[in-house]
């Protein structure tokens, strides 16, 4: 998550530099709204891995549905948006998929499932936050607007102290020390960090 992030913002500033695309100035004031956002987001990029090594991707894929429903839920509790029928019926059949899916899935992992639940809530939470989050955010711009560039620059310049401290959290050090991605070429490094625009 760290290369993702500090890959991702080294291409960003690089476009601004040759003005390619335009991005907000990096102002406290913007910094101290997004924070949360931010927050959410390193937890649900963490979690999304942690479950990947106890799970595989097409059961991870099928329990993503999961957050369809939540983020549902959340719009009715938070902006009082109701679905209609037709969604709710779209969104019942997908978790019968999903927990029929995982009743027959024989690499079942107890702690696999946990977060990726856990990644659920988070994504689910990351898209009704960054809603909530957006107008009080544009306020604290000096054009008034918030474009998908400054997001990305805003999402993984906040990431990487927050990546600091969790290879500090998990002792990852000499794992990265050891890491063969260190003697990678860096356009490697950028060519499969496709995660950043996320």
């Amino acid at each position: 998550m760290f290369y993702e992030s500090l890959v991702c913002v080294a291409i960003v500033y690089a476009l601004t530099f040759f003005g390619i695309i335009s991005t907000e100035p990096f102002t406290w004031k913007l910094v101290r709204v997004w924070i949360p956002v931010n927050i959410i987001f390193v937890g649900m990029l963490v979690t999304s891995n942690l479950s990947l090594k106890y799970i595989n991707i097409a059961m991870l894929t099928i329990l993503k549905n999961i957050t369809n429903i939540i983020t549902a839920l959340g719009e009715i509790y938070i902006f009082k948006k109701h679905q209609n029928n037709k969604v709710w019926a779209a969104l019942i059949f997908m978790v019968i998929s999903a927990i029929s899916r995982g009743i027959t899935n024989l690499s079942f992992h107890a702690v696999g499932y946990a977060w990726q639940i856990m990644n659920c809530f988070l994504t689910a939470a990351y898209s009704l936050t960054l809603r909530r989050v957006m107008d009080v955010a544009k306020q604290q711009t000096t054009s008034g607007n918030l474009n998908e560039f400054s997001m990305v620059l805003l999402n993984n310049l906040l990431s990487l102290p927050l990546g600091l401290l969790l290879i500090i959290v998990f002792n990852q050090w000499e794992y990265l020390y050891s890491s063969p991605i260190l003697r990678i070429p860096m356009f490697w490094v950028v060519a499969t960090s496709v995660d950043c625009w996320a």
